[in-house]
This record gives structure tokens, C-alpha cells and sequence, in this order.
């Protein structure tokens, strides 16, 4: 099982190397990857702190089998540590094996408070306490390491990566969409009122006739999610919506998102 492991482990941390994929994805977050790396040098530690090592032997592992199959470990964490996208099956996969050696030795503990003549021969020698503190310590700290790696490098994906990009752009269309509500109310009141437009974009809210609010402008990266409405024709980047309440301007009634920077496709928001 070793040799097959450590096989797997060499040819994946290879395919990880000439994989292109990595250079368009988000880079894995510092603390993903010391979690990443910690584990299974965290796992040899414990081994050998538990005694696990003349079982192992015992059984036909040899040390430095063992040895091998960390160094693969950690090779395919240092490649890993180039994309958070590798960086998260990387983790569960040196997570999963680390707790697989934990109940190992959580089991020879067990079985190592029997009597030494009725023990397997494996364990005849073996500790019972340094094993099952061994084993429990290990599968502890591996699962608090794991879930605070794939918590750090899931928020750098969703940060820098695919996810953020759609979560971005989904952003952007209801901003899109809540632009086009307000300047459908205002065609309507622009109607109802005989070709006047309101002062406010507030008096399109009153009795909730052509809005029941405001709603927000979207410039995910740039500003909060605002309603708030800036009277005039020039951004002052501030956020929310830029409303031409100037019955004097050619452009009175324009309304526009609030924000001098570009969304996802390049355009400026005052493009729009």
C-alpha cells in the first residue's frame, strides 16, 4: 500500500509541475498553505512520539518507506502552494491519510493494553498511553489544521478566483437590473407628471407608487452597497447612484451608478 501510495503521490505532484492551470488561478493563501505543509511533517512527528515506528516495521513498512511518503507529501503541498485550486484537494488528501495513521495507532493503543502474551506480535513492546496520545493528537490537530487551511485558501478563491469573478459579475447584474428599475419608474413618472422629472429620485418612492425604495447600486471591489443618491451631473465616486436633478440641464432625469472605476467586461459604470 506504500509503495502504490507513494507512486500516486510522486506522479501527482508531476502532473501538478506541468499542469499550465495553475498560472490563471487565484494563488493559495499563506496560512492554507502552512496548514498544508505542517500536516505531514505534524504526522512524522507523532509517529515516531507514539512509537509507531517499530510497528510499522513490524508489518513490513520500512522507516524510510515512511519518510518517502512524507517528502511526496510535501512536494505535492509545495506545488500545490502555487493555486488554491490544487491547494484544496492537496489538504483533504494529506488530511485524509493523517487521519487514517491516527486511528492506526488509536487501534494499536487499544490493542496494546492487553496483556503482552495475549498482544499481536507488532505490539509486543509497544506503549499503550504514547500511542492513543499519539493517535489522538494527531487526528485533532490535523482536523483543526484543515479546516482553518481550506477556510483561509476558499477565501482566496473566492477573493481572486473563479468563484469571486462570478460572484462579481452576479453582483454587477443586479446592479444592472436596479438601474434599469429606477430609470423605468422615472419614464413613468416623467409620463404621469406631463413631462416633468422629479427633483428626488425619493419622490419616486411616495406611497410606493413607481418603487417601493431605493434600491442598491452594486460596485462590488470599489463601494458598499448604497442607495444613497449624489444630485448632479459629475461622480464624486462615492457609491450608490448619481441623479441630474437640474431642470436646466439638457441631461435632467439621467441617472447613473455612482462610481468612476469599470466593471468586469472594462466599460466605466457612468458608461452605463
Amino acid at each position: 500500500m506504500d509503495k502504490r501510495l507513494r507512486a500516486f503521490l510522486i506522479f501527482a505532484s508531476a502532473v501538478l509541475t506541468a499542469s499550465p492551470a495553475w498560472a490563471n488561478a487565484p494563488p493559495s493563501s499563506g496560512l492554507g498553505v502552512l496548514s498544508v505543509l505542517v500536516i505531514p511533517i505534524l504526522m512524522l512527528i507523532l509517529l515516531k512520539a507514539g512509537g509507531a515506528g517499530p510497528i510499522l516495521e513490524a508489518k513490513g513498512v520500512k522507516p524510510r518507506s515512511t519518510l518517502e511518503i512524507i517528502v511526496s507529501l510535501i512536494i505535492v503541498a509545495f506545488f500545490s502552494a502555487l493555486s488554491a485550486i490544487f491547494a484544496i484537494p492537496a489538504l483533504l488528501a494529506i488530511c485524509f491519510i493523517a487521519v487514517c495513521r491516527s486511528i492506526q495507532m488509536l487501534y494499536w493503543g487499544l490493542q496494546a493494553q492487553k496483556p503482552v502474551g495475549k498482544r499481536a506480535s507488532p505490539l509486543a513492546g509497544a506503549d499503550p498511553a504514547r500511542l492513543l496520545t499519539a493517535g489522538g493528537s494527531l487526528i485533532i490537530i490535523s482536523v483543526v489544521l484543515t479546516l482553518i487551511g481550506l477556510a483561509s485558501i476558499m477565501n482566496a478563491v473566492m477573493e481572486d478566483g473563479h468563484f469571486g469573478r462570478l460572484i462579481r459579475k452576479s453582483n454587477e447584474g443586479a446592479s444592472k437590473g436596479n438601474l434599469g428599475s429606477i430609470r423605468s419608474a422615472l419614464s413613468i413618472y416623467f409620463k404621469d407628471m406631463g413631462g416633468v422629472y422629479p427633483s428626488s429620485l425619493d419622490q419616486l418612492t411616495i406611497g410606493g407608487k413607481y418603487l417601493p425604495a431605493i434600491p442598491r447600486a452594486k460596485a462590488p471591489s470599489y463601494h458598499t452597497d448604497s442607495n444613497a443618491v449624489h444630485p448632479g451631473k459629475a461622480s464624486n465616486d462615492a457609491g450608490g447612484w448619481l441623479y441630474n436633478n437640474d431642470p436646466k440641464d439638457k441631461d435632467f432625469g439621467d441617472v447613473l451608478v455612482n462610481c468612476a472605476h469599470t466593471d468586469t467586461k472594462g466599460s466605466f459604470w457612468t458608461a452605463y
